[in-house]
């Protein structure tokens, strides 16, 4: 998987930024301005997006892959 064949718009960005920070999901949601459901359907959304079984693995993916900032 390489990172021109993932497509992040700026809701799947934002997400990222969510997961990394370690905040839980209400937190996130409310943070975002969306309803819980709708943060973990973004999550979900994520997950299959970067092939990744849990939000964890999908942190390392995504850190590998230079899509968010660990620093």
């Amino acid at each position: 998987m390489s990172v021109d064949s993932i497509s992040l718009d700026r809701v799947d960005s934002q997400v990222l930024a969510q997961l990394c920070s370690g905040v839980k999901d209400e937190t996130a949601a409310r943070e975002m301005d969306v309803s819980v459901r709708t943060y973990r359907r973004y999550v979900a959304r994520i997950l299959r997006t970067l092939n990744a079984k849990s939000r964890f693995q999908a942190g390392i993916k995504a850190a590998e892959l230079g899509l968010v900032d660990i620093g």
